[in-house]
């Protein structure tokens, strides 16, 4: 298969697994996921981009949460905050970015991939190796919210960053050791 029909038969696994998937809550904004000096809503009447991820089986830390090769959404973009393709794909994950909409559905606000556009993917078996040995209280944290795609690089990237603002230059230089 060429990768025009591997990226078509990623936009049809999306479309089908992530429609309907509830984001927000009630009229509470939906803000953009990369930090900002204050929260950024994100304009629902408008596509928006999102990092999606799937959980592949070598990532043996989340074994035993029902979640391996269920796609998730993992990072919605604000228009400032747009890219053209995937930062550092990890081996482990499947990653895709793509634009959708967002609908209100039973008071709530809903993905909406009835023309899902796949920007950018990157296989399970492809990508940067993860990281190893990141730090338990960061996994622990993850896993409660239900952050699977914590351990992706680019997001850890990002992750050290928000420690290091936060002051917990601990655990900023244990993730930049392993990355």
């Amino acid at each position: 298969m060429d990768s025009e029909g591997v990226v078509m038969d990623v936009a049809s696994v999306l479309t089908d697994q992530l429609h309907g998937w509830p984001i927000g809550r009630g009229s509470v904004d939906v803000v953009c996921d990369i930090p900002h000096e204050a929260p950024r809503a994100i304009d629902c009447d408008r596509r928006v981009q999102y990092e999606c991820c799937v959980v592949g089986d070598s990532m043996t830390v989340f074994e035993g949460y029902s979640i391996i090769g269920v796609w998730h959404p993992d990072l919605l973009r604000c228009p400032d905050c747009e890219i053209e393709s995937l930062p550092d794909p990890t081996n482990g994950f499947g990653e895709a970015l793509v634009e959708l909409d967002i609908t209100w559905q039973n008071q709530q606000r809903v993905l909406d991939t009835h023309d899902l556009t796949v920007l950018d993917y990157s296989p399970v078996d492809e990508g940067t190796e993860p990281p190893r040995g990141i730090p338990w209280t960061v996994l622990q944290t993850a896993i409660k919210r239900g952050d699977w795609g914590t351990l992706r690089r680019s997001r850890l990237r990002r992750q050290m960053k928000q420690y290091r603002q936060r002051g917990a230059e601990d655990l900023a230089d244990a993730i930049e050791q392993r990355l």
